[in-house]
């Protein structure tokens, strides 16, 4: 068995359940040939971050960054650079509305 999805429930839309994917299953080629794979992050913040954060529980904003793909032929699938804000960052912008 494989965890596949780490998934949040941000709560609920008439009657439709709204949730976020925080990270998915990647298959990951290995060299003798049996299933292999990793949880990577898709690059969304979860909402719960500022909870844990008030109960003194802090998260890296890394932990959360999309992680690339994995390279091909050297190059690497994806080039493109995303800066994620950290908790901290979004709390304080929040509180200086």
């Amino acid at each position: 068995r494989v965890v596949t999805s780490v998934t949040e429930l941000q709560g609920m839309e008439g009657d439709t359940i709204l949730l976020q994917e925080i990270f998915h299953y990647r298959n990951v080629p290995s060299r003798d040939g049996r299933p292999s794979g990793e949880l990577v992050a898709t690059g969304l913040r979860p909402k719960f971050i500022d909870k844990l954060n008030e109960m003194g529980i802090e998260l890296p904003a890394k932990v959360f960054h999309r992680t690339p793909a994995p390279a091909v032929d050297g190059r690497p699938k994806s080039t493109r650079q995303v800066r994620v804000p950290s908790a901290r960052e979004l709390a304080n912008a929040e509180r200086a509305k």
